[in-house]
């Protein structure tokens, strides 16, 4: 009988951590989702200087977060990694793919502490692609 009970313990333990897990990860898509399509309508309107205003000023620099702006030729134009974490490096991505459907690439990198870099990239209107990354710290 304590078998069957350390069992469904063990089960129930498995599903939440697997369950909140899930959660988190969703939240942090949707927050890197959110923050693309308006860093995308940033530099529509007002260009490099304008996002990197903003990003700084969101705090975002401070949260676990970096960003990235690449030209159309390949050439970074912008470039801001996560400050409390300068092993977290951008890592080598393929020439982009989104899912079908989706204007958002994603990639998952786990880092050497354990935690998990996602990214998602976006290519906007000139053929510049924007990379928003996010580490599940």
């Amino acid at each position: 009988m304590l078998g069957i009970i350390v069992f469904a313990m063990l089960l129930m333990w498995i599903f939440t951590t697997w369950a909140l897990r899930k959660s988190f990860d969703e939240v942090g898509h949707a927050v890197i989702e959110d923050d693309l399509g308006e860093y995308a309508v940033i530099y529509e309107k007002g260009g490099i200087d304008s996002v990197s205003e903003l990003f700084h000023a969101g705090g975002h620099d401070s949260h676990d977060q970096a960003l990235r702006l690449i030209s159309s030729s390949g050439e970074i134009l912008l470039d801001v990694l996560i400050p409390n974490h300068p092993e977290v490096q951008w890592p080598d991505l393929p020439v982009r793919q989104s899912a079908k459907g989706s204007p958002i690439a994603w990639s998952r990198h786990p880092l050497t502490d354990g935690t998990i870099l996602t990214i998602g990239r976006r290519t906007l209107s000139d053929g510049a692609e924007l990379w928003f990354g996010r580490s599940n710290a």
